[in-house]
């Protein structure tokens, strides 16, 4: 608008020459309204509200690892879903997980009062 070519004002507001013309034509088809995103995009998610509600009553009070979770997703949803996504599903759950520490069975009940003794 202001006499710059689509480079020009590309290079200036950061964007590549190609999104500048994306922007030009989306511009010109729908004026202001064309340049708001639509959309997120991305792939609809393999779980649905209901599934994701079952596997929320499963985890819930329980500590579980991960391998146990995936089983259940795919055992009894029916859904195969990879470790990367079930981390994804689980923390927009609000759901916090991680690896449980290993305990030495020769340890004393009172380990910390005999160690604060020493």
């Amino acid at each position: 608008m202001e006499g710059m070519s689509i480079a020009n004002a590309s290079e200036k507001v950061g964007v590549t020459r190609m999104v500048g013309y994306l922007w030009l034509r989306r511009w010109n088809q729908a004026g202001v309204s064309g340049l708001v995103p639509g959309r997120g995009g991305g792939r609809p998610s393999k779980l649905s509200d209901e599934q994701r509600e079952q596997l929320a009553g499963f985890i819930r009070g329980r500590c579980l690892p991960l391998e146990e979770i995936k089983r259940y997703v795919s055992e009894e949803l029916g859904v195969s879903i990879s470790d990367s996504r079930i981390r994804v599903v689980l923390k927009r759950m609000g759901v916090r997980h991680a690896k449980p520490w290993a305990s030495d069975y020769r340890r004393p009940g009172d380990a910390d009062v005999l160690l604060k003794k020493a």
